[in-house]
């Protein structure tokens, strides 16, 4: 009975955050392999397929011993590359195990690493992550598999408030029958602390930000057809963060942009007014004016001996003195010979 994991279709959302490239398989959301009792899972665990040739139909239906679906997630390596979520119910994934493990994480202590005898079923304790892999060959921990292995443990751990470090484990941590999966768990916890971390600091407060700052967008993500806030740390930090980049677009950009608009007008009214002005002064001026008969062309200028202007037009007027062979007059009138040498 799948109780209100029937509500898991929000979960879609949290996978989304996390980065997880989701494929639904039909009819996921009331897939089981029991249905006698509510699944209540206390953690995640993870396995490898031990087969590069495991079919989706095998998690769906079994593989002959153990009826399916074999896992809620069956994430395929390359050339795939797809990471498909098969049920939302309990699955047959675990089995036997040391159920001691499982009153660990409920006292807040890790997985040991080396499990006790079998004594007990788990498939109805945890969430099961099939990757696809062999039982020789390591996993790359930036390839496809690992990656959305590590990026789906983190929504399950964020949407339950889960430690990873507590309740997380791996199938070879669970029962000695195992060696999967092959590679380091505590790395792979490592790995999904890290992408919280990361998620997390992308997410604010209702202090830092005020809530209203998430209505407008959340009107419209409902609207889209998604489903209402469920009771849940992954949804309100999903809407903190609608919060947050709606703040962060309005205080970076928009007042920004508003400022740079207002600027650019004033200096566009500026320019108006000097056109305006300039416009005014050439139509002041008198149509063909002569230009007056005294300046010389500055092609006519010894540029080496030009100085400055003071100095060209001083020797410029002692040179026309000079020409006509008159005195430059005490009283400053310009003679006729002068006249006709400039």
């Amino acid at each position: 009975m799948l109780s209100e994991l029937s509500t898991m279709s929000d979960l879609l959302h949290t996978f989304a955050l996390f980065g997880v490239d989701i494929t639904p398989v039909e009819g996921w959301e009331e897939r089981e392999a029991f249905d006698e009792a509510p699944f209540e899972p206390i953690g995640v665990m993870i396995h490898h397929t031990a087969s590069d040739n495991t079919s989706l139909n095998t998690i769906l239906n079994g593989n002959g011993t153990v009826p399916g679906p074999l896992s809620q997630w069956f994430i395929e390596d390359t050339p795939s590359d797809i990471a498909h979520l098969v049920a939302a119910g309990r699955c047959n994934h675990a089995g036997l195990g040391d159920t001691g493990q499982v009153d660990r994480m409920l006292a807040g202590v890790p997985p040991a690493p080396d499990p006790g005898p079998d004594d007990g079923g788990g498939n109805f304790y945890f969430y099961g992550l099939e990757l696809e892999g062999d039982d020789v060959t390591d996993f790359d921990r930036a390839g496809f598999v690992y990656d959305q292995g590590v990026r789906v443990t983190a929504a399950y751990c964020w949407w339950h408030d889960w430690d990873p470090f507590v309740r997380v484990i791996g199938h070879k941590e669970w029962t000695r029958r195992k060696i999967d999966p092959a590679f380091d768990m505590d790395v792979f916890r490592q790995d999904v602390r890290e992408l919280m971390d990361m998620v997390h600091q992308h997410a604010i407060t209702t202090e830092n930000a005020p809530r209203v700052w998430a209505d407008e967008p959340w009107e419209w993500y409902v609207d889209q057809g998604f489903s209402s806030v469920p009771e849940s740390r992954a949804w309100e930090a999903l809407r903190e963060d609608l919060a947050w980049v709606t703040k962060r677009i309005h205080d970076s950009y928009v007042v920004s942009l508003e400022s740079a608009v207002s600027a650019l007008t004033d200096r566009v009214a500026t320019l108006e007014t000097t056109v305006g002005d300039l416009t005014a002064r050439l139509e002041a001026l008198e149509p063909n004016a002569p230009i007056p008969s005294r300046f010389l062309p500055l092609s006519q200028a010894d540029a080496a001996d030009r100085k400055s202007d003071v100095a060209y037009l001083a020797r410029l007027v002692r040179t026309a003195y000079d020409l006509s062979s008159a005195e430059i007059p005490a009283d400053g009138t310009w003679p006729d010979t002068m006249v006709a040498a400039l």
